[in-house]
């Protein structure tokens, strides 16, 4: 039975939900480590715990958050005082007002939590399927230890004596559906940040990044939210010929995560057989990617 435990966290795609565009990259020089692949770091530290990026509250103004590990407490402990139920996606939810110490901030609350067996979806069979609330702080706790500052942060806590997820509410953001989804200039900084998108859904076997699932704020930053179809149990990686370009940074901590320190960032959150085969696409993932490098070089991989 799972846990219910409180835990707290060259060529270019450019991904649409209906159409994917190719485009020439400048190239890079990049010094080369032992395989052509640059080295994880000597002495491998824990992932960022804070973040600098700045949330924004309801009324647009700024949140006195310094960083993530605050967010997370306020998503845990600040009062609901508002509870709306927006239609959006498959299983919808609920957009909460919370305040604490006169600070108020929205958040979405999930409480999907399906597991169903034998099921074919979209020509791909599942023996076990997965439609659960865990997988956004599972997928923000992972996004967090790699570096990534791309999922909202997210905890799990029961609203109204129902468990679920709260996640933090990214103010202002656009779906791929209105006109000014991409941004006018800086198309390279937007296109790595897609890469970096389906690498990440690669590792997860997140079988629904849908165009309401990708959204993106003013400055151009591209936010992944909605993860309950993420962590299927499958030992090979999403669609992993998708991915020709690797984030750097984020390989380097993907590389240092061991098997032990993968069972501690997912303990409460993922059955053991989840995080077996998570393992296993992460070691399906290393080898993908360099076999990539041996076929081109670490510089046409990595940005």
């Amino acid at each position: 039975m799972r846990a219910r435990r409180l835990i707290v966290g060259g060529s270019v795609l450019i991904l649409s939900s209906a159409l994917v565009v190719t485009l020439p990259v400048p190239g890079a020089a990049a010094e080369t480590g032992l395989n052509g692949l640059r080295p994880p770091p000597a002495t491998p530290q824990p992932g960022p715990q804070d973040s600098p990026l700045r949330y924004l509250g309801p009324d647009g103004s700024l949140l006195p958050f310094s960083g993530n590990a605050a967010v997370e407490e306020f998503l845990l402990t600040a009062e609901v005082i508002e509870s709306e139920h927006l239609d959006i996606g498959i299983n919808g939810i609920d957009r909460l007002v919370l305040e604490k110490d006169g600070v108020r901030a929205r958040a979405g609350f999930r409480n999907v939590d399906v597991v169903k067996r034998n099921l074919r979806l979209e020509g791909e069979h599942f023996f076990v399927y997965r439609d659960s609330y865990i997988g956004e702080v599972a997928a923000y706790t992972l996004a967090k230890w790699l570096g990534m500052d791309a999922v909202p942060p997210a905890v799990l806590r029961p609203i109204g004596g129902v468990d679920g997820s709260v996640q933090l509410w990214v103010e202002g953001l656009r779906s791929e559906s209105a006109a000014t989804f991409r941004p006018e200039s800086g198309a390279y900084a937007w296109i790595k940040q897609t890469w970096t998108m389906i690498f990440f859904d690669s590792l997860l076997y997140n079988i629904d990044r849908n165009s309401g699932n990708f959204m993106v704020d003013e400055s151009s930053k591209l936010w992944l939210i909605d993860h309950t179809r993420a962590f299927q149990e499958k030992a090979k990686p999403f669609r992993v010929e998708r991915v020709n370009k690797v984030n750097q940074r984020v390989w380097e901590r993907l590389l240092a995560l061991d098997e032990e320190t993968v069972g501690e960032m997912f303990q409460g959150l993922l059955e053991s057989g989840q995080v077996s085969l998570f393992l296993r696409r992460r070691a399906g993932l290393i080898e993908y990617v360099e076999a990539l490098v041996e076929k081109a070089s670490e510089a046409a991989v990595f940005f």
